[in-house]
């Protein structure tokens, strides 16, 4: 390891990135900047590689977490994120949300939006007709 520069060293160093002039640099202070760039040209690979490390670690971790999901009426978006709960939806809701998937495969799908109240009585009314059921927060439409 090489030795820390000498404060005249280090003063001729700032010297050199303000233009002043003239210089006064000894062999000896010439030696040790070299070995200071090489040791910071090192440790900059090390720190590249661990970013590097890092950046994939944190891909992978991204890549195994569960998505969100909510319980609900649908919330609008795409209707292939949702999945209506069969013990509780009506089969028009089942029939209407099984078309809206088609559609939107065939690229003719509508973003319904949020449309949907909880009435007094408890119950729930979905303008989307999907009913309710699970709807998943991910970027990746459900298979």
């Amino acid at each position: 390891m090489s030795e820390p520069m000498s404060d005249d060293d280090l003063e001729n160093f700032r010297a050199l990135g303000s233009n002043s002039f003239p210089l006064k640099f000894t062999q000896e202070g010439v030696l040790r900047l070299v070995h200071e760039i090489d040791r910071l040209r090192a440790e900059n690979v090390q720190l590249t590689a661990e970013n590097k490390s890092l950046e994939e670690i944190t891909a992978e971790a991204w890549a195994s977490t569960e998505p969100e999901s909510t319980y609900g009426p649908f919330p609008g978006g795409d209707p292939r994120n949702f999945t209506p709960d069969e013990e509780c939806c009506t089969p028009e809701e089942l029939e209407a949300w099984k078309i809206a998937c088609c559609e939107w495969n065939l690229g003719r799908g509508v973003d319904r939006g949020p449309s949907c109240a909880t009435m007094g009585d408890g119950s729930v009314w979905s303008g989307s007709g999907f009913g309710v059921g699970v709807y998943r927060w991910d970027s990746e439409p459900a298979q």
